[in-house]
């Protein structure tokens, strides 16, 4: 057998092997670890949100006369840049789940309601409350992965979203099965 066969032999396995099993694996590797870093600055970016709009809340229902500027000075921290990246980026953006997707997107239509909102006073200070405690909500219903907020979360907005969680109530739009009863029960 000639010299040259070999070589181009041994060149046309290694091609082979190398764009049927290495180059896929490669891929799946970049689309995980970019999902990933995705979900991780949303999440990071979601409670940023949170803190924000909590903290105009509480400054708000402490001060009657700090209610009607609750919109803007919310829409001066509100930050939206990962969420808008994410969704420049159709790619990356639709591998996050369906269910998470709309959660996520629920609650920056709602943070982005308070900002722009127009409401009087009594309805402003309701709206911000409510969406305020919502991503709590979405925590205890599991709508979101509470692991991943806790885990981008500081650690004394962790303490203060693990201290307010008992006092969130379940959402259930259909009953829980037997398997995520248990899970309720022995979660916390």
């Amino acid at each position: 057998m000639p010299e040259w066969f070999k070589t181009l032999s041994i060149a046309l396995i290694t091609s082979l092997f190398t764009v049927c099993l290495i180059e896929p694996i490669r891929a799946a590797i970049g689309r995980w670890t970019r999902r990933r870093e995705l979900r991780r600055s949303l999440y990071h970016e979601m409670v940023l949100n949170f803190r924000a709009l909590d903290g105009q809340v509480l400054m708000a229902k402490r001060d009657a006369e700090m209610t009607p500027g609750i919109g803007y000075r919310f829409g001066r921290s509100l930050k939206r840049s990962c969420f808008d990246f994410a969704q420049r980026d159709p790619i990356t953006y639709y591998t996050i789940g369906a269910d998470e997707r709309y959660w996520i997107e629920l609650l920056y239509s709602g943070w982005q309601q308070v900002a722009d909102g127009n409401f009087d006073d009594e309805k402003r200070l309701l709206n911000a409350d409510f969406n305020a405690g919502y991503l709590l909500t979405c925590i205890k219903n599991r709508n979101i992965s509470r692991k991943l907020i806790l885990k981008v979360s500081p650690i004394h907005l962790r303490k203060y979203i693990r201290e307010r969680l008992p006092d969130v109530a379940y959402v259930d739009i259909e009953p829980p099965t037997f398997f995520e009863r248990l899970r309720r029960r022995f979660a916390d």
